[in-house]
């Protein structure tokens, strides 16, 4: 079923508004900014949203789930336990750096501009794709079976994955895949080495 007219004109407002706020910031985007990038009057996006603070819950929560869909159609493209890790680091890089504009712009960063109830919201949609990722952990057995030290190699991949739109830049002499192997091997390699060295099976 086609799109209707007012919902093309919700996305286009989303997507200009993600593009906008990578470039000047949250709080640096008005919305009579936004209403002129679009093409409308500043009324008009309160015919579709709420607030400000609205269009920027949905900008990083469908982020969000967008790249939880990339990651979880990386894992599932293998049955080899550490090459879905692999890939999934693979995919969740691509979506920060050459997805849309949704992922590429405020995905992990710009929640604390949110009030309570709405980043409450967006916590809960971040913890179900931390678990995504806690599952991938857990899956990989011997060292990794503590929820501690997996929680603490989770969020250095995450946190190392999502700094990437601060640096990262195409002519810059690395792919995505290649960056993404180099993070594999820091961090999950160590530990499956550490578990072998132990004498505990991999």
């Amino acid at each position: 079923m086609s799109p209707t007219v007012g919902e093309r004109r919700r996305e286009e407002i989303l997507v200009v508004a993600a593009a906008m706020f990578r470039e000047r910031g949250y709080s640096g985007t008005t919305v009579r900014d936004l209403a002129r990038e679009v093409g409308i009057t500043s009324g008009s996006i309160f015919h579709h949203f709420g607030s400000k603070e609205e269009i920027l819950f949905q900008v990083v929560s469908e982020g969000v789930e967008e790249t939880i869909l990339r990651v979880n159609e990386a894992r599932e493209s293998t049955s080899d336990r550490h090459e879905q890790l692999r890939r999934m680091l693979e995919a969740h890089m691509l979506a920060m750096v050459e997805g849309s504009s949704k992922t590429t712009s405020v995905l992990f960063y710009e929640h604390w501009s949110l009030t309570e109830p709405l980043r409450l919201r967006l916590l809960d949609v971040r913890d179900t794709y931390e678990l995504v990722w806690d599952d991938a952990l857990a899956n990989l057995g011997d060292v990794y079976a503590d929820p501690i030290s997996r929680r603490v190699r989770r969020l250095l991949l995450l946190g190392a994955m999502n700094w990437m739109v601060q640096w990262y830049r195409p002519d810059g002499g690395v792919t995505v895949p290649e960056i993404a192997q180099s993070l594999y091997e820091m961090v999950i390699n160590p530990m499956a080495a550490a578990a072998t060295s132990s004498g505990m099976p991999h």
